[in-house]
């Protein structure tokens, strides 16, 4: 099948577990497989950093062409991206998001394309190193799985920063945790942690506390309900001497539960509308992680 404009599309089909969805992606563009699972990174700059799973390398792989404007034709479509799942509820690909700049709302709508994303991460890591760059150590926690999509190139650029200042090859340091409050397009409510990422969490608050407190930043893909920003800092033993914050890709105010209405995060690179997000690192059942933009979808017309 090929769609107006020449954009050819291909039928990636998940057929090992019940409830997987059928996506249909651009040509180049697969829905991702399998994730790998995430060793416990410790500490260390480089004992920190987490092994990228399959679908980030892919993710890099689609940037890398989307710069050289293999897909630039695709971007600017609406409906070319059609998710079928099984069962009574289907739904399809509303077209490319935009958000806004927290701070420069007057500057209009920025699509998110890796381009655009990637540079405003770039902002954001000068904007902490310069808050954190007098602190002896930074402590880095990334939510997992989207979450990397957001704090690798965030990481990456703060390295720089600590590199070209002088700071000490520790001075970031990188943790993995894997919160789950997500079923479908509907967030649960629920927040919980596995095993592995309670036994980091501890590791992390051991380490502070040999240190006489230090600072966190908690960074995840997306904040919507506010849950599992709210679970995680509960779980860290209020200190004045731990200081935490919050640092996000994407701020969906509008899905605000009550109980976390007046939360904002501290970092925010766009606010976006209430739509359910896929793409650059977000997922619909784990499809569509890999597109080197963010997107949405919608309940198909009756």
């Amino acid at each position: 099948m090929v769609a107006d404009g020449g954009v050819r599309l291909l039928e990636t089909k998940n057929k090992t577990e019940k409830g997987r969805t059928n996506v249909t992606v651009p040509a180049g563009l697969a829905a991702v497989g399998g994730l790998c699972s995430v060793e416990n990174p410790g500490a260390g700059e480089t004992k920190n950093t987490p092994p990228d799973p399959k679908w980030y390398k892919k993710l890099e792989e689609n940037c890398e062409k989307w710069s050289r404007d293999e897909y630039q034709s695709y971007v600017n479509k609406t409906n070319e991206e059609l998710l079928e799942v099984p069962g009574e509820t289907s739904y399809e690909w509303g077209g490319v998001m935009t958000g806004k700049v927290p701070g420069r709302e007057t500057q209009g709508d920025v699509k998110l394309t890796c381009e655009n994303i990637i540079k405003r991460i770039e902002d954001m890591a000068k904007s902490i190193f310069d808050k954190h760059q007098d602190d002896k150590h930074l402590d880095l926690v990334t939510l997992m799985n989207g979450g990397l999509a957001f704090t690798k190139p965030l990481a990456k650029k703060l390295q720089e920063l600590a590199t070209d200042n002088d700071k000490e090859e520790d001075w970031l340091r990188q943790w993995s945790i894997s919160p789950k409050s997500y079923d479908g397009t509907n967030s649960s409510g629920e927040v919980q942690f596995d095993e592995k990422s309670e036994q980091t969490l501890q590791e992390l608050l051991q380490l502070l506390e040999q240190e006489n407190g230090g600072n966190v930043v908690i960074g995840d893909d997306i904040s919507d309900t506010g849950n599992t920003f709210d679970a995680l800092i509960k779980k860290i033993p209020q200190s004045p001497n731990i200081a935490i914050e919050t640092a996000v890709m994407l701020d969906k105010q509008g899905r605000r539960d009550e109980k976390n209405e007046e939360f904002v995060p501290d970092y925010c690179g766009f606010n976006i509308e209430n739509k359910f997000v896929i793409g650059y690192g977000l997922d619909y059942e784990e499809v569509g992680r890999d597109l080197p933009f963010i997107g949405y979808i919608k309940e198909k017309a009756a």
